[in-house]
């Protein structure tokens, strides 16, 4: 058997001299090789499957278990699909062959190709989906993406207190809706296997656009838009507020609703004071960073606050764009909204302006409301800021007509002494 055997004596390297495979077939003539070359084989242990099997997976037990999550088909070249079960739609073959004869079908990856997501096995040893972009992943490792979403810690909410992150940790970031490898949105294929991952993706849509259209509004209400940034011709946000807006506000999906909601700025993540702040309530337990607390106002006004315990957080005419609340640590109206539940004047937060009063109950209150106690970082909200504003003007308004008609009413009366 090998009579066509041969050996390069500078890199040792061996082939059969009759058919031109390498390394040389041990074992086999070449047409026996040549006939399990073309056999198809078990996607999983690339064994020759026996003529009666019909789907590509061996009987071995090992083999049966990974398959119930992989398509069992052969595609028209012969070799087995690498997709998922229930597919109606198969991604291109994977085989080193197939994928040299054209390697644009799948950008030169084939099933030795190790997943983008987890690094671990190639994508031969699972099946796989291929986005709109060609890259292909692990259907899996892209659902558990997917499935987490933007949060950091799955486990929030369940008897367990939260590890301190950033005032970032939690809030909304869609780039998990992005392709791993080129970052654009990902486009899967119309399948029936991937409906529900489909739908995930269609919710970040829409609250892709919620942020965009709040996160304006909000920039404005917090007067980022004065920010000259937006008028240097060099800046990157040149006449772009909502790209902004969108890289410097944070929101937050509601646990009730599932809209976003403003839940403070994103350079609070990187203020060292806040967080060490935030460490030390972690360890007292009063961190507020659970995944139940992330609700927003409105839902919180209309679903939960028959006792009025987060304070008036709606507003029937300006809606919750500018409800202000009390700090959690004093009285002072809160300057700064952190980590979606967290409020902090500008003295609790940074240390800039002056200490608020502490008070003991309402009666001691400069605000004058029954709310939570200092430093239960509980939020409480106080009304509307525009409400309030609307009012204080009406009142100036009413106090200067008041004192022109009482002018007047003099003048009369000293025309009236003439």
């Amino acid at each position: 058997m090998s009579e066509h055997r041969v050996r390069c004596n500078e890199c040792g390297n061996n082939f059969c001299i009759s058919c031109k495979t390498e390394p040389y077939h041990v074992g086999k003539t070449c047409a026996q090789h040549e006939k399990e070359k073309n056999a198809k084989k078990c996607r999983f242990c690339q064994a020759v499957l026996k003529a009666n099997q019909r789907n590509n997976v061996c009987s071995k037990r090992e083999c049966k278990q990974m398959s119930y999550r992989c398509c069992v088909a052969f595609l028209p070249c012969g070799h087995g699909c690498y997709g998922g079960s229930n597919e109606t739609v198969h991604p291109p073959c994977l085989h080193e062959d197939c994928v040299g004869k054209d390697e644009t079908k799948t950008l030169g990856e084939n099933s030795d190709s190790f997943c983008v997501i987890c690094y671990v096995q190639g994508l031969g040893e699972k099946s796989v989906v291929q986005l709109g972009c060609k890259h292909i992943f692990h259907q899996d490792c892209l659902q558990r993406r997917i499935q987490q979403k933007w949060y950091q810690n799955q486990h929030f909410g369940f008897g367990q207190p939260p590890a301190p992150p950033d005032a970032n940790a939690n809030a909304i970031s869609l780039k998990f809706a992005n392709c791993p490898s080129c970052n654009q949105w990902m486009d899967l294929p119309k399948s029936n296997h991937l409906v529900w991952i489909q739908q995930i993706l269609d919710q970040a849509k829409g609250l892709e656009a919620q942020i965009k259209e709040k996160g304006v509004l909000r920039a404005k209400h917090e007067g980022l838009d004065l920010d000259e940034r937006l008028s240097d011709p060099k800046s990157e946000y040149y006449n772009n507020l909502e790209k902004f807006a969108v890289e410097h506000l944070n929101y937050f999906e509601c646990q009730t609703c599932k809209n976003a909601y403003f839940g403070g700025l994103k350079a609070c993540g990187a203020n060292q004071n806040l967080q060490a702040l935030q460490q030390q309530q972690a360890q007292q337990g009063l961190y507020v960073g659970a995944f139940q607390q992330y609700q927003c106002p409105k839902c919180k006004f209309f679903n939960q606050d028959a006792n009025n315990k987060y304070g008036i957080t709606y507003c029937e005419e300006h809606k919750e764009t500018y409800i202000q609340y009390k700090c959690n640590f004093c009285c002072n109206i809160a300057a700064y909204h952190c980590g979606g539940a967290n409020y902090y004047c500008m003295h609790c937060h940074d240390r800039k302006g002056p200490p608020g009063h502490k008070c003991k109950g309402k009666d001691d209150c400069p605000l004058g409301l029954e709310h939570p106690p200092n430093g239960t970082m509980k939020a409480f909200a106080v009304g509307c800021g525009m409400c309030r504003d609307m009012k204080i003007k009406q009142d100036d308004m009413e106090k200067a007509v008041g004192e022109q008609m009482k002018k007047l009413e003099e003048f009369k009366k000293n025309i009236q002494d003439f």
